[in-house]
Formats: structure tokens, C-alpha cells, sequence
């Protein structure tokens, strides 16, 4: 349950940062401090998961594997777009996370990729990243279901 909360927190927040120029509000900006508080807690408290779950923490990471991929690698987009920016330090972050996972699952060729191009800025490379993660992920685990259906289903 605990893995799957917060696999929750860090679906439904993508990390985004505000355009001091377009006259963002103190109230807005105090919200969003607070949101990326909990979303760096979120990861901190997974990559803490990934390397101490034991195994109990290794089941629950391998039934949820499609999900845990899913939101680990939507928020790399989100990180890698603040480190363009010049926030490097949440990317950082999610790549200690995402080499924790990587370990748990025992994918150690996804943990060589990520430690070769994690943090690569230029879109080209980036793309690149996701490119041979996804091949990585296909050779690994063939017979995986990705089916990411949301849980509510709308008519």
C-alpha cells in the first residue's frame, strides 16, 4: 500500500516550475514550494524503499513494475526539463531513485543506461534516453503488461 501511495503522489504532480516573468502570485508560488516539497520527499522515500524493502519491498516493486517504470520515467521528463533550466539537483534525485529501482529489480543494463545519459540536457540525447530504455525494458521483460488503464473508467 505504501508503494502504491506513492506511486500515486508522484502520478498526479508532475514537477513544473513558474514563469517568474508571467506574474505568477506569492500564494501560487507558496502551493507549488509545497508541492515540490512533497514530491521530493515522494522520491526520497522511494529510492529509500527500492534499496530497504527487503524482500517483501522487492514483491510489491515486481507486481508494480509497469507503474513504478511509468511514473519514474514521466517525472525524468519533468526533471529533465528543470535541469535545462538549471535544476539539476531534482534530476539528481530521481536518477539516485531510478538506480535504486533498477537494482531492486535486478535490471542492472537499464542502470548502466541511466548512469550513461541520465543527466544529458540536449533533446536529441534525451530522446535517445527514453529510446534505449524502452529497448532495454522490451529485452528484459518481453511478456510484461503495460496496460496502464486509469482506474476510473469514464463512459
Amino acid at each position: 500500500m505504501f508503494l502504491e501511495h506513492v506511486i500515486s503522489v508522484l502520478s498526479q504532480s508532475p514537477i513544473v516550475k513558474d514563469d517568474p516573468e508571467k506574474g505568477d502570485s506569492s500564494s501560487h508560488r507558496v502551493d507549488s514550494h509545497i508541492e515540490d516539497n512533497i514530491l521530493q520527499a515522494a522520491i526520497f522515500a522511494l529510492t529509500a524503499f527500492f534499496r530497504g524493502g527487503g524482500k517483501i519491498g522487492k514483491k510489491a516493486v515486481e507486481q508494480s513494475y509497469a507503474s513504478v517504470l511509468a511514473a519514474l520515467t514521466l517525472q525524468l521528463g519533468s526533471c529533465h526539463g528543470l535541469a535545462t533550466s538549471g535544476e539539476q539537483e531534482p534530476l539528481r534525485a530521481l536518477l539516485i531513485a531510478f538506480q535504486a529501482f533498477c537494482e531492486c529489480v535486478g535490471d542492472l543494463e537499464m542502470g548502466k543506461i541511466l548512469a550513461r545519459d541520465g543527466e544529458q540536457n540536449e533533446n536529441e540525447k534525451w530522446i535517445n534516453l527514453i529510446g534505449d530504455l524502452a529497448g532495454c525494458i522490451s529485452i528484459k521483460r518481453p511478456k510484461e503488461d503495460f496496460n496502464l488503464e486509469p482506474a476510473i473508467s469514464l463512459p
